[in-house]
């Protein structure tokens, strides 16, 4: 089986879309999703629907989508990276934050650890 591995998502919908395309169509049959589904695109909840809800995509938490939950994490991000968490914030469902908060921040499949 093949796997792809991508992180960073960022809330670009179109992006992801390209390249989960392109996945499908070099014949990927597990996706390892490393984190980041939401931060500066304007998106997040497309991003989050299409990762969660793909069930060829297994996912972790990256530091943007902890900083959502995390005062703390937040609070070492630069002002830019910051006020982006904060405006995705408002912008999320209450199922998609939901999603966000059960990702754990790290993981594993077969012989992979991420």
């Amino acid at each position: 089986m093949k796997y792809g591995v991508i992180s960073d998502i960022h809330g670009n919908y179109t992006a992801v879309k390209v390249v989960l395309d392109f996945l499908k169509a070099e014949g990927v049959g597990k996706i390892i999703n490393c984190g980041d589904i939401i931060g500066y695109g304007p998106q997040p909840n497309e991003c989050v629907e299409e990762v969660k809800n793909n069930r060829n995509i297994y996912s972790i938490a990256g530091n943007h989508d902890c900083a959502l939950l995390d005062v703390e994490i937040l609070s070492k991000f630069n002002s830019f990276a910051s006020e982006a968490v904060r405006s995705t914030v408002e912008k999320l469902s209450s199922e998609n934050i939901s999603y966000l908060r059960a990702l754990k921040t790290k993981g594993n499949i077969g012989n992979f650890m991420f």
